[in-house]
């Protein structure tokens, strides 16, 4: 009997030792978070099964975990290593991107670019690496699996030929097709030369005309049957003030006028030396002259206006420049009156 007892003792003795035992070891192994805590994510960006030769693919690595920014840390601090690359060539990896996807979730995104080397399988092997918990400080071994995709080749364009179309028939001339066939035929060498003969003489005739009208006698209030409004030329001359009236030029246009002034002047006293003249010339000529006070006194009026904006770069407001050009209008038609004034004295009653 003591000696079942003693075998017991020793039997229960045994159980209580191999259950402390058990104890102590679950106690010092590794503490795991639950699989939510922590996810690893990788693949080709896309999902494409498939690229060409030409085209570069990017190889992704996310992570993420819920907890504090920097709860989970790789080994080391730096990024997974591409180490298994299949037909595939790293050009360069990018910026690493951190963000909360959530309120308690962070992520981390590696990205590679990655381009391909020939035609068939390209892949990014198994992809091994070590996280570690900052709040345990145990490291967790992570393993990827490998990603493959098909490499092809570049479809060249096929060049179409285009077929040139056929000429539209040429229309066959008829002798019978009409009048006009019966009045000119451009093979009779008579009716060719009849053609330059009259656009010779139309030529010649528009050419007297021009001659008549801008080349015959001075520019004077002396007139005769070939000069009937010496003064037309000048107001032809003041398109271009306007224009630059209207483009804002006000140097360019007071530096024109003070020269039209002097030419006007000039052509009044039929003097044409007095275009290169100075202001003071040309007063000076007009007022010793036996032109009408009116009429120079406005003359030497513009012109001494013309003169102080152009020394000054002092210039008008718009509306001031549009009444300068309307007095040099109202000029040319003065002068016109007087020389109709002196063509009728002159003329035999």
């Amino acid at each position: 009997m003591k000696r079942w007892m003693a075998v017991a003792l020793l039997l229960s003795a045994l159980a209580g030792l191999r259950a402390a035992a058990q104890t102590t070891v679950t106690a010092a192994g590794p503490v795991l978070p639950p699989p939510a805590d922590y996810v690893a994510l990788n693949g080709f960006e896309g999902n494409p099964t498939s690229v060409t030769l030409d085209e570069n693919v990017v190889y992704f690595i996310q992570m993420s975990w819920r907890g504090a920014a920097d709860r989970f840390q790789l080994d080391g601090g730096a990024s997974p290593q591409l180490m298994e690359l299949e037909n595939l060539r790293l050009v360069r990896q990018m910026p690493v991107v951190t963000e909360r996807v959530s309120d308690d979730r962070m992520s981390v995104t590696y990205r590679y670019l990655l381009k391909p080397e020939t035609v068939g399988t390209a892949s990014v092997g198994r992809i091994y690496f070590n996280v570690q918990d900052t709040a345990t400080r145990i490291p967790q071994p992570r393993e990827l699996e490998k990603c493959e995709l098909q490499v092809k080749a570049v479809v060249q364009p096929v060049a179409v030929e285009k077929t040139p179309l056929p000429d539209p028939p040429k229309a066959e001339k008829s002798p019978s097709s009409g009048v006009l066939s019966h009045l000119w035929n451009p093979d009779i060498r008579w009716q060719r030369y009849a053609l330059w003969g009259g656009i010779a003489v139309v030529v010649l005739l528009a050419a007297v005309a021009l001659l008549a009208q801008f080349g015959g006698g001075k520019a004077s209030f002396e007139v005769d049957e070939h000069n009937g409004a010496p003064f037309e030329r000048f107001e032809a001359e003041l398109v271009v003030l306007q224009r630059k009236i209207n483009e804002r030029e006000y140097l360019d246009l007071y530096v024109k006028s003070r020269d039209w002034f002097r030419k006007l002047a000039a052509a009044a006293i039929n003097e044409p030396a007095l275009r290169r003249g100075t202001s003071a010339d040309v007063k000076q000529r007009l007022q010793s002259s036996k032109l009408p006070a009116d009429f120079v006194e406005q003359l030497l009026s513009l012109l001494e206006t013309a003169d102080h904006c152009i020394a000054t770069k002092n210039f008008p407001p718009y509306e001031e420049q549009m009444a300068f050009y309307k007095d040099c209008r109202a000029l040319i038609r003065v002068a016109n009156d007087l020389v109709k004034i002196a063509s009728t004295e002159e003329s035999p009653g």
